[in-house]
C-alpha cells in the first residue's frame, strides 16, 4: 500500500500532459459525404466506437459516433468501416472455455479495421482479449473468419478451424493451394500475406496493406550511466543499538536499457528492462552504548539491480519527448554488509524497491532525474532498521 504512489503518479501526470496528435484524414457521413479532415490519431488497441476530429488545425474539436459515420480514415495509418455483421464472441480463455463447437452469432454494429484493401478485403475487430477477422471478396457481405477453441472433455481442447474451408472456397487464384490453406494461422501476419497474395493475382486492382503502413520498430536498446546522490541511515529497535547516519556521496552506476514499445496508442507506452550495476561504500563513528566509546562502523553495499517497469511518452516534435518511469527494481548484493568494529556484522541480502523518474529525450540522448524510495537493506534483521536513499541523474545514448 505504501507505494501507490507510483501508479497515482503516473496516472495523475499523464493527465497534465495529455496530448492532441490530430493527422490528416477524413471521413464519410450517411448521406455519402466525404469530408477532409484532421482526426486525433489514438493508434487504438480496441476497435473505436467513435473518433475526435477538427475541420482545421485551429478549428474546434469534434466528436462522431459510429451512428453518424459509415468510413474513417488517417492517411497512411489506418481506415474503418461501419459494418453490420454476425460476431462470435465466445472466450478463448481457457477457464472459459464452451463445450460447443459452433459459433455463436449476434448481429452488431462495429467499426472493423481494414488490414488490407483490393479484391478481397481482411478486415480485424478486437476488444480486450477478443481477435476476429472478417473477411470480402468483391462485392459480396462481409463475414467473420472462424475459429474457436472449445472443450472436448476434461482439459482436452479442440478447435474448429473452418476459416480455412471459408477461404479455400472463396479465394481462387493459381498462386494459393489448399496446402497453404491447410497451414494458415489465425493472426494478423499469416491473413494479411495470404490476402496480399490473392489480390496479387488481379493486377488491375490496387492493394492497400494497412498492416505494413503501420510496421514499426518496437524494440531500442540504450547504454546507460549516471551519477547518484546516495546515503544510508540505520537504527535499532533496542537502547543497545549502534544508531549510525553515513554520509551523503556521489556515486556512479553503469547500465543498459532495454525497451519494448507496446504497439498501440503512437508508441506512448513501452515496457522498460534496465539491469545496472553500483556501488556505495562508506565509513563512520558510533557511539558503544556498552561501554560509551566511540566505533568505527563501515557500509559496503555493492549491487547489481534490474529496474523493471512501465514508460510513458509525451511528444513534442518528431526529434524530442518528454517521459515519465515508474519501476519496480531487484536488488541483488555482492559481497555487502554492515559492519562494526571487530564484533558486530550484518549481512546485506536481495531486496526490492520502488523508482519514479521524469526525463527527455532528444534523437538517441536521454537525461533523466530517478527518485529511489527508501530501500530497506536488513531485511533478515528484525530489530534493525537500515534505508538506503538515493536520487539519481541518468544519461543515455540508443544504440538501435
Amino acid at each position: 500500500m505504501r507505494y501507490n504512489f507510483l501508479v497515482i503518479f503516473l496516472i495523475v501526470s499523464s493527465s497534465f500532459f495529455a496530448q492532441t496528435n490530430f493527422e490528416k484524414g477524413s471521413f464519410i457521413t450517411n448521406s455519402n459525404e466525404k469530408i477532409e479532415c484532421l482526426i486525433k490519431n489514438i493508434d487504438w488497441k480496441d476497435n473505436p466506437i467513435d473518433f475526435k476530429y477538427k475541420l482545421s488545425e485551429s478549428g474546434y474539436v469534434k466528436t462522431h459516433t459510429i451512428k453518424e459515420i459509415k468510413v474513417f480514415e488517417i492517411y497512411g495509418s489506418s481506415k474503418y468501416i461501419r459494418a453490420k455483421v454476425e460476431i462470435d464472441r465466445s472466450s478463448d480463455n481457457i477457464d472459459d472455455l464452451s463445450v460447443n463447437r459452433n459459433p455463436i452469432f449476434k448481429i452488431e454494429e462495429l467499426f472493423l479495421r481494414l488490414v488490407v484493401e483490393g479484391k478481397g478485403n481482411l478486415y480485424k475487430y478486437e476488444d480486450g482479449l477478443l481477435n476476429r477477422f472478417f473477411y470480402k471478396i468483391n462485392n459480396n457481405p462481409i463475414k467473420q473468419l472462424v475459429y474457436k477453441r472449445y472443450k472436448i472433455k476434461g482439459s482436452v481442447i479442440g478447435q474448429n478451424n473452418y476459416y480455412r474451408q471459408q477461404l479455400l472456397n472463396s479465394i481462387k487464384c493459381d498462386e494459393i493451394n489448399e496446402n497453404q490453406l491447410g497451414n494458415l494461422d489465425y493472426n494478423t501476419q499469416d491473413l494479411s500475406s495470404l490476402f496480399e497474395r490473392f489480390n496479387e493475382c488481379d493486377k488491375s486492382i490496387q492493394t492497400v496493406n494497412y498492416q505494413k503502413n503501420n510496421k514499426k520498430d518496437l524494440f531500442n536498446l540504450r547504454v546507460k550511466a549516471g551519477i547518484a546522490s546516495s546515503s544510508v541511515s540505520i537504527r535499532g529497535a533496542n537502547r543497545d543499538s549502534r544508531d549510525a547516519d553515513f554520509e551523503n556521496k556521489l556515486i556512479f552506476r553503469l547500465g543498459a536499457e532495454v525497451e519494448l514499445l507496446l504497439p498501440f496508442n503512437n508508441d506512448k507506452w513501452a515496457f522498460i528492462l534496465e539491469p545496472s550495476y553500483q556501488n556505495y561504500q562508506a565509513k563512520t563513528t558510533v557511539l558503544n552504548p556498552i561501554n560509551f566509546t566511540d566505533d568505527n562502523a563501515e557500509v559496503y553495499y555493492k549491487t547489481i539491480e534490474l529496474p523493471i517497469g512501465l514508460r510513458h511518452y509525451f511528444f513534442l516534435n518528431d526529434n524530442s519527448k518528454i517521459f515519465l518511469n515508474g519501476f519496480y527494481s531487484l536488488i541483488f548484493p555482492i559481497d555487502s554488509r554492515v559492519h562494526y568494529g571487530t564484533v558486530l556484522d550484518y549481512n546485506i541480502e536481495n531486496g526490492a524497491a520502488f523508482s519514479i523518474g521524469a526525463g527527455y529525450m532528444f534523437k538517441q540522448f536521454s537525461v533523466e532525474f530517478r527518485y529511489d524510495s527508501p530501500r530497506e537493506m536488513l531485511n533478515d534483521y528484525p530489530n534493525v532498521n537500515a534505508d538506503f536513499n538515493q536520487v539519481a541523474l541518468i544519461f543515455g545514448y540508443q544504440i538501435f
